[in-house]
């Protein structure tokens, strides 16, 4: 990859590297291209492919339905409540 390129790349994702920051990507990058061209090379033809290799599928329970707190239960405590609802401060921007 070219440095050109790494350092558009960083300066949309808002990143900043040094130049040695820059040459240690750039060889860490060529070397994981090349692991995948290596792995892209092998012949799997024939082979299925493996998802999960235990055979469990889907071992959760069934959901059951089960009483609980009224809405009106769950609000009776709080001074914060607005339409039938927790009312909380906003937190994200």
């Amino acid at each position: 990859m070219k440095k050109e390129d790494i350092k558009h790349i960083a300066e949309i994702a808002y990143l900043s590297f040094s130049e040695e920051g820059i040459e240690r990507f750039s060889k860490d990058f060529s070397e994981t291209m090349d692991l995948i061209e290596k792995i892209k090379s092998v012949d799997t033809e024939g082979i299925d492919p493996t998802i999960q290799v235990s055979g469990i599928y889907n071992n959760l329970r069934d959901d059951q339905e089960k009483e609980s707190l009224s809405q009106e239960d769950a609000l009776k405590n709080t001074q914060g409540k607005k339409y039938g609802y927790f009312d909380i401060i906003k937190f994200v921007e």
